[in-house]
């Protein structure tokens, strides 16, 4: 990993938690990657309808 990569900061963090910009769950980070320059959230909610918790992948993500 270069010392750029290094110091490059996630544009969030494990334990943030964040919703879709269009509204939805709340939900919260855990873990973030960047490859080839497209960020991806991986984020974990829980789902009150169907009682189970749900993990979603969101690429160049629509958050806030």
């Amino acid at each position: 990993m270069s010392e750029a990569e290094q110091t490059e900061e996630k544009p969030f963090n494990p334990g943030d938690v964040v919703q879709l910009k269009s509204g939805g769950a709340k939900m919260t980070v855990a873990w973030c990657e960047d490859y080839q320059g497209i960020i991806s959230v991986f984020c974990h909610w829980f789902a009150t309808a169907c009682r189970r918790g749900k993990r979603m992948r969101i690429s160049s993500p629509p958050l806030r």
